[in-house]
């Protein structure tokens, strides 16, 4: 199983209750709010990393799956756009 699979399937098993564990409602309402004018596309793949592009900004996953994406956007930790990607 690549690395998409195996993150495809950790978000299968997330619901509105887990991605608010992992930030807040707020920035899960953001992130869906997102989506309505924005959509995430993938723009580097490899064994070790996957990097999604959301408008401007790039979310990168690695083996430790949504707790250990990052995001270029300055606000540290989970952000509305590691989130808009996970939904």
């Amino acid at each position: 199983m690549n690395l998409r699979q195996r993150l495809l399937a950790e978000l299968q098993r997330y619901d509105d209750e887990a991605f608010v564990a992992l930030a807040n409602r707020g920035l899960l309402r953001r992130a869906g709010k997102d989506l309505d004018t924005i959509t995430p596309a993938v723009v580097d793949e490899n064994n070790d990393a996957l990097v999604i592009a959301v408008g401007d900004l790039r979310v990168r996953f690695d083996a430790k799956g949504l707790v250990g994406a990052r995001c270029s956007c300055p606000a540290g930790g989970v952000c509305q756009h590691i989130l808009s990607v996970g939904l």
